[in-house]
Formats: C-alpha cells, structure tokens, sequence
C-alpha cells in the first residue's frame, strides 16, 4: 500500500539536466500527516530518521542545497545540471 498523505504543502519544482539528453521535472510536496508503511522502489529503500541526521553523503548532491530550506517552509524552483553522478551546475530560486 505505501504511504497515503493528507494536506500536502507544495514546496517547489527540480528541474534536471544530464549531459547525455535525460532530462527531469520533479514537484516536491511536504506532509506531515500520513497513515501506511513506507516500501522499497527501485529508486530508494527508505527510511525514516530525525532531521539532523539525514546521510547527506547517500543522497544526490543537489538535495543538500534545497532540501533543509524545503524543510524550514521555504518555497523554491531549482535548475541542476549534472554529468552522470556529478553536479557541474545549479541556479535555485528561494521566496
């Protein structure tokens, strides 16, 4: 079943760029009310932990740049360009 969220809080748009031609368009929404169980995808095994723990160091290098003021409420677009794994530019617009 997965999770089912209640009052969503739009947070912003990712925009992604890979230099072989991929290109992505993500819209972040925030909850806090929820009811199920979080299950595996073939994108991530996740988990839950305390905000000051999350493991920057396992995640896409853009997240650390949007997510904790994602999380503080703020508002955003966020254009990434990336080489495979590695990002060679970002432009992100807060407010």
């Amino acid at each position: 079943m997965g999770l089912e969220s209640e009052n969503l809080q739009y947070s912003g748009e990712l925009y992604f760029h890979f230099l072989d031609g991929l290109k992505l368009k993500g819209t972040v929404y925030l909850c806090r009310d929820f009811k199920g169980n979080l299950i595996e995808t073939d994108e991530a095994l996740p988990f839950w932990c305390p905000v000051d723990e999350i493991p920057w160091d396992q995640m896409w290098e853009d997240d650390l740049h949007w997510l904790p003021r994602a999380l503080d409420g703020e508002q955003f677009t966020g254009r990434f360009i990336f080489d495979k794994e590695t990002m060679i530019d970002k432009e992100i617009i807060f407010g």
